[in-house]
Order: C-alpha cells, then sequence, then structure tokens
C-alpha cells in the first residue's frame, strides 16, 4: 500500500476516541430528555412516539404545521398535560411532572401562547403570581425587593413602565412581554415558550431574540416553539438546534450558532 492509498476499514482510533468524547459530552450537558412520548386525545392522536433531548446552555426550536403537537410537548415538559406513554428525563433522573408546581420544582417555566394575566391586577402582582412566597416579618421589605426584581426583569426586555398599573390597560404586545417577564421572574433553569413573537411587533421581536441571547450566555435554557418562524422572517433562525415535524415524528438537526 502506498502512502496515499486510505484504509477501506472503520474509523481509526483517534476518530472513535474523538467521537465518544463527543457523545459523552453531550449526555454530560443534556438537560430534559423525552423518550417515546405518545399522547392522545380522544380518537386524535397528537404524539406519536416522540423522543428528543434539550442540552444544557444552548437554545432549542420545535418546527412545524398548526396541530404537529409542538405545542403538546411544551405543555408535557410544563406540566400541564400527562403523557399516555413514555417518559421524562430531567438531568438523566425520571421525573413524573403530573403538574404545573412541579415542573416548577425542577426549574422548568412554561410561557403559554395564551395570555394567563389577570388584567384588574397589577403589573408587579401579576409577576408575582404563582411565586408562593411565604409572609415574613420583613414583608414591607420584601415588597421593596419584589419591585426592583420586577422593574429589571421588565428593563432586560425593553420595558418601561408603571408597575403599579393595571395589566388590563396595557397593549397586548405589552401584555405579552409581561407573561415572558413573569416566567423569568422564577429564575428557571429551562424555559419552554409557545409561539412567544405571535403577538409582538418587529421591535420586540428583535428585543426578545437579544433577551434569550443574554440569558443563554447565563446557563439559561430554552425551548422556542416557532412554527412558521422561517416563513414569516425570511429564513433568519434564532436558535442553535431544530427539531421539524415529519410523519415519522420530530427530526432534530443542528443549526450553526
Amino acid at each position: 500500500m502506498n502512502r496515499l492509498t486510505k484504509p477501506l476499514h472503520g474509523p481509526t482510533a483517534m476518530e472513535s476516541d474523538t467521537k465518544a468524547e463527543t457523545t459523552t459530552q453531550r449526555v454530560s450537558n443534556c438537560m430534559l430528555e423525552i423518550r417515546h412520548l405518545t399522547k392522545n386525545f380522544g380518537a386524535t392522536r397528537a404524539l406519536a412516539d416522540v423522543s428528543l433531548s434539550f442540552l444544557e446552555g444552548e437554545i432549542h426550536c420545535l418546527l412545524g404545521e398548526n396541530g404537529a403537537g409542538k405545542s403538546t410537548i411544551g405543555k408535557i415538559i410544563g406540566g400541564l398535560h400527562k403523557a399516555d406513554a413514555g417518559e421524562l428525563l430531567f438531568r438523566g433522573q425520571p421525573v413524573a411532572l403530573n403538574s404545573i408546581s412541579e415542573a416548577r420544582t425542577c426549574g422548568i417555566a412554561v410561557v403559554y401562547q395564551e395570555l394567563s394575566l389577570a388584567p384588574d391586577l397589577s403589573v408587579r402582582a401579576n409577576l408575582q403570581l404563582g411565586s408562593h412566597r411565604s409572609r415574613n416579618p420583613f414583608a414591607r421589605l420584601r415588597h421593596r425587593q419584589e419591585a426592583d426584581e420586577a422593574i429589571a426583569v421588565l428593563r432586560g426586555l425593553g420595558l418601561e413602565i408603571d408597575i403599579e398599573q393595571e395589566v388590563g390597560n396595557l397593549s397586548v404586545a405589552t401584555q405579552q412581554l409581561i407573561e415572558i417577564a413573569k416566567a423569568l421572574m422564577q429564575s428557571p433553569q429551562l424555559v419552554v415558550f409557545d409561539e412567544p413573537t405571535a403577538m409582538l411587533g418587529a421591535v420586540e421581536k428583535q428585543k426578545f431574540f437579544e433577551v434569550l441571547r443574554v440569558l443563554r450566555k447565563k446557563r439559561n435554557r430554552f425551548h422556542p416553539d416557532y412554527p412558521s418562524y422561517r416563513r414569516r422572517h425570511g429564513g433568519r433562525r434564532p436558535s442553535q438546534h431544530h427539531a421539524q415535524r415529519t410523519p415519522g415524528g420530530f427530526v432534530p438537526y443542528g443549526i450553526p450558532s
């Protein structure tokens, strides 16, 4: 064999070691894994044997038409729905997310497409809904701290508003950003967004993408659902990893950052 001839057998030991190291690193960085999820709503099968993994410190995106099952996956991760079959692993450990509170205990927050704000309550009160913070002798000091936290999170989303005004007096786009801020107030480890840009204008969308990139650097993790993002935004993609719905399920593929 001359020196220019390549062997026809499998990869070299060095190549195998590199692939093994990449696989091991990917497994160790896996925050959430769903295995063989199936979900039926009556006679309608929303999910059929779906398996996906979401890596730590990265942004993932599910693509698909309406009815493809993207929102159903998010609702199962968030504890709103229970799968008929399959399992979820959080940091390698099986978990049963049977309620929203159990998902929050794991550090999972979900921003649903439908607004869950109370229009007659203030912005600050809405941001604190579901936090379950107990009363203490320093309640007034805590109130001031909560207000400062709310203002900081809202500013991060580009909102400079009076947090004591009623949410119902604000525009729908602003309410959507408050919904996102409400999830971020929980300091989650993983956030699921269900069509987060549907009600946002061009400026708000860009600000939202900036926030995703900043939080990614802080090691927060995201699973956005953009069913027609590429069609509406000329092919620009904010996420590193996509999973597209096909007749056989969701197929993941990588996107250069």
